[in-house]
C-alpha cells in the first residue's frame, strides 16, 4: 500500500499520522489521531490509561510525583464525517461541526470499512459526563497545522484515587477509586501498593 503525502502538520498532532499500524486483518492502515472535544474529556481519558498501566503492573508502586501532561486543541473538519451517537445510524457521511454531539461507531470492522469517512465522533466511555471524542483518519481532516492552544496538566494516582491539576487557569478534577470500576480489567485492581 504506498504511504499518503503527509501535510507540514505540527509534530504533536502529526506523530500518530505518520505511522502505519498493523492491527487489522486486512493488514496495514494508516494511523488515527484520537482526540476529545472537551479538555475534561482528554483527562479522563489519560487517568484511565495511567490507571490500567498501573493495573497491569501490580508490583509497580505509585509515583512520587504527578506525571505531566500537555493537553492541546487542534482545528479539525470534514464533509465526510460520521457521528456514531446519532438517534439513527448515519449510513452517509455528512458534514461535521466540532461542536456537534457525536459517539461509538456501530458495525464498523476498522479502517478497510471506512468508506471514505476522514472524521469519527463517538462518546467517551471513561469521562462521567459522556462527552465526545474524535478518531481523524486522515490529515486531510486538520485546519491547521499547528495547535491552537496548550494546557498543562498534572494527574496523581494514588490509594484514594486519580487527581488532574490545572494552573492556569486554575482548575481540577478528582477521579474516585470506582470512577473506571465498569472496564473489567480494572476488577482486581490493587489500590494500596
Amino acid at each position: 500500500m504506498p504511504r499518503p503525502a503527509l501535510p507540514a502538520l505540527h509534530p504533536v498532532p502529526l506523530s500518530p499520522l505518520s505511522r502505519r499500524l498493523a492491527l487489522s486483518p486486512a493488514g496495514p492502515h494508516p494511523g488515527v489521531f484520537y482526540a476529545s472535544v472537551a479538555v475534561e474529556t482528554a483527562i479522563a481519558e489519560a487517568a484511565f490509561y495511567r490507571l490500567l498501566f498501573f493495573a497491569e503492573s501490580p508490583a509497580t508502586p505509585w509515583s512520587v510525583n504527578p506525571s505531566q501532561h500537555t493537553a492541546f486543541a487542534v482545528r479539525y473538519g470534514s464533509a465526510k464525517a460520521i457521528d456514531s451517537g446519532a438517534p439513527a445510524v448515519v449510513t452517509a457521511p455528512q458534514a461535521l461541526d466540532p461542536s456537534d454531539r457525536i459517539c461509538a461507531v456501530p458495525g464498523s470492522r476498522g479502517p478497510g470499512a471506512r468508506g471514505g469517512i476522514e472524521i469519527i465522533r463517538y462518546g467517551s466511555v471513561r469521562d462521567p459526563e459522556h462527552r465526545a471524542n474524535v478518531a481523524l483518519l486522515t490529515c486531510r481532516a486538520f485546519r491547521a497545522t499547528d495547535p491552537a492552544e496548550t494546557q498543562s496538566w498534572r494527574i496523581r494516582l494514588g490509594p484514594a484515587g486519580i487527581q488532574a491539576m490545572r494552573e492556569f487557569p486554575k482548575a481540577s478534577l478528582e477521579f474516585g477509586r470506582d470512577a473506571f470500576a465498569a472496564d473489567p480489567r480494572l476488577a482486581r485492581f490493587r489500590w494500596e501498593r
